[in-house]
């Protein structure tokens, strides 16, 4: 695997998560969230491994990979849920000055949907069907929050994403909302309790193109309101170009190349990214690669 320059934090073998970090933070922020993974199935071994990068607070990483290398493990192997998946995880995830990979399952469910919140990429399936959408916030609230305030935060955070922030609303089930609808529903649930870390994996894959732009802009929005970090998962270059600050390229469970996108459409150093980026201006044979990263860089 080619090596990576000294200012990509990611894919850096070494002795811990701490170290790896020092030697290679791309930026002054301070690290809210470090981690360095391998992980194994019982039918496969090596689904990820020695996967090292961090987060910086209020950062937007993109990670960027194929069907299969390991995208959707990372998410389940942070939150510690890749038992339920059969899978072993083994490493270091530090999120501010804690291991998570030390903490017991109780300790862990107080860090889901409170600290660390998860956007799934099929919301109609991630809702429960039969609960009707306020009764399902207010079980969100209730787990981590004492108080009988949660309608007037609920109504708060629907304004935020641009739901209707009514009674009515909240007594409509799943089924009867709009695919983009219930997406926002979802990015709402998990950023309720305003958490430090917002994992969004494939958020926008079952979208159409408006509803894409739409959560991409919101993703955005949040991020600046909240200040929250935000792993933004997805196997659309351009798009996560668009969102992100900086992007790590995911192939067959480890990282092969970081950096600002700008540096990433310019410059590509590892012959994976060149493939993805090639295929993207092949598919769009009359526009500049360049667009892309122009619109990242002059969001950042």
């Amino acid at each position: 695997m080619d090596d990576v320059k000294a200012a990509a934090p990611i894919y850096v073998q070494g002795p811990s998560v701490a170290t790896i970090i020092a030697m290679s933070r791309p930026t002054a922020l301070r690290p809210v969230f470090q981690v360095r993974l391998s992980a194994d199935y019982p039918n496969k071994r090596g689904v990820l491994h020695d996967l090292s990068f961090e987060i910086g607070e209020g950062e937007v990483l993109g990670l960027v990979g194929e069907s299969g290398s390991g995208k959707s493990t990372l998410a389940l192997a942070i939150l510690g849920l890749l038992d339920h998946k059969g899978g072993t995880v083994r490493g270091e995830v530090i999120f501010g000055e804690r291991h998570l990979e030390g903490l017991t399952s109780r300790q862990m469910r107080g860090i889901r949907g409170k600290e660390i919140g998860l956007v799934l990429q099929s919301a109609v399936s991630a809702l429960n069907p039969v609960l009707r959408i306020g009764t399902q916030f207010a079980e969100a609230w209730k787990a981590h929050q004492c108080g009988e305030e949660w309608r007037k935060n609920v109504l708060d955070i629907f304004e935020r994403v641009r739901l209707p922030a009514d009674e009515e609303f909240l007594r409509l089930y799943p089924r009867q909302l709009s695919v983009g609808q219930a997406q926002r529903v979802l990015i709402a649930l998990a950023t309720l309790h305003r958490p430090k870390l917002l994992i969004a994996d494939e958020p926008t894959s079952a979208l159409d193109v408006i509803s894409k732009s739409e959560v991409i802009g919101l993703l955005k929005q949040l991020n600046c309101e909240m200040k929250m970090a935000l792993l933004f998962i997805s196997h659309d270059l351009e798009l996560t170009a668009s969102l992100c600050g900086r992007i790590a390229i995911l192939k067959d469970g480890g990282i092969v190349e970081s950096g600002p996108p700008e540096r990433i459409f310019s410059q590509p150093e590892h012959p994976y990214t060149r493939a993805l980026i090639g295929a993207l201006q092949s598919r769009v044979p009359m526009r500049a690669a360049g667009s892309a990263t122009h619109a990242a860089a002059s969001h950042w």
